[in-house]
């Protein structure tokens, strides 16, 4: 049998009636599907549930749940929170393993700009040297560079974003 039905007969003896046996496996079933997965907690933060999903992370990671999974969720947390110093310092630490990755580079570089921190520039430029760079990362390079008064970079920032995305209200705003 399946390990849930090998404990529920272990707890009710082997003499329990199949009923007993029935409740007790649908029971341990229901537990283990009860109880939140990741995946549904990186949906409820990208619907704008951050509490919901702060709940969630914090049920898998007492059941066992850990690594870059848990890491990123946890970052994405602090980014959708607005905690800059902490998301930055987390997709820094993630960049480690990863020092490549658009998303991380993406999140660390828009971070670090909102945090005022002095290496958004590097972290944007890394980011949009990637072949899967998005919008954001051109768009939060082309603010960086506003910024910077680097007007040149900042239009080919803003070009590169409106033609990933065109006609994007956040782009054309900027």
């Amino acid at each position: 049998g399946q390990p849930a039905d090998r404990a529920a007969r272990a707890r009710c003896g082997a003499d329990s009636s199949p009923a007993t046996r029935m409740i007790l496996l649908l029971a341990a079933l229901a537990g283990a599907v009860a109880s939140p997965s990741l995946t549904e907690a990186s949906h409820a933060l990208a619907a704008g549930r951050p509490e919901q999903a702060r709940r969630m992370i914090a049920a898998a990671v007492a059941e066992g749940a850990s690594g870059p999974a848990v890491d990123r969720l946890l970052a994405d947390l602090s980014f959708t929170e607005g905690d800059w110093p902490r998301a930055l310092a987390a997709y820094k630490t993630m960049l480690l393993g990863s020092p490549a990755d658009p998303y991380l580079l993406q999140q660390a570089g828009i971070a670090a700009l909102r945090a005022g921190a002095p290496d958004a520039p590097l972290l944007l430029d890394r980011a949009v040297s990637q072949p899967a760079a998005s919008w954001r990362a051109w768009n939060a390079r082309a603010v960086s560079a506003d910024r910077e008064k680097d007007w040149g970079t900042a239009d080919r920032a803003y070009t590169a974003a409106e033609g990933l995305s065109p006609n994007n209200p956040t782009i054309l705003n900027n």
